[in-house]
């Protein structure tokens, strides 16, 4: 199905002008794990929407992607972490975040999203550790966050090291998780 932005905000709105900003939200993550839905279609969207109703729809699709309790320490968001593997995955939920950054630096999603990359990145694969170093620079107004998901990602054994340091993307990405 062919949809415009407008025609996805019309969808969620009401009669008296109202936009479903849970309802959007959910689509949109629905739409983000089925990988139907690009950056550029997310920042359309959110720019078509009334600036009052941004952060909610961005709160609603966090509060949207699918999740499952894991390990003991904090719930894995594993479509969150599987949609991020990729470099256009991690663009929607940057587009996405930017609407609610407390939402992207939230403990669970950083915590998730590692526990999911850390393995990729330290194998020394280029598309990890590029989403990983763009996940920091979304984190930048969050400081503990940064250094959350630094921490998380910091090889500790000798065969990461030489895994990250294995491509010019872990190679830049291992001297600032270092700066970090």
């Amino acid at each position: 199905e062919a949809v415009t932005p407008e025609s996805l905000i019309e969808r969620h709105t009401s009669a008296d002008g109202t936009v479903n900003v849970e309802a959007l939200g959910a689509d949109l993550a629905d739409n983000a794990e089925a990988g139907t839905v690009d950056p550029a279609f997310v920042t359309r969207v959110f720019e078509s929407l009334p600036e009052e109703d941004r952060e909610a729809a961005a709160n609603a699709f966090f509060d949207n992607l699918s999740t499952t309790p894991g390990g003991g320490v904090a719930p894995w968001h594993d479509d969150y972490a599987s949609l991020a593997l990729t470099p256009a995955g991690m663009d929607v939920i940057l587009a996405v975040g930017e609407y609610a950054p407390e939402r992207l630096a939230a403990d669970e999603i950083v915590y998730g999203f590692a526990s999911q990359n850390r393995d990729a990145v330290h194998s020394g694969d280029p598309a990890a550790s590029a989403t990983t170093s763009a996940f920091l620079d979304a984190l930048a107004d969050s400081p503990e966050a940064q250094q959350s998901l630094a921490t998380f990602m910091e090889p500790l054994y000798s065969d990461e090291r030489e895994g990250i340091a294995s491509t010019p993307e872990g190679r830049e990405l291992q001297d600032r998780i270092e700066r970090i």
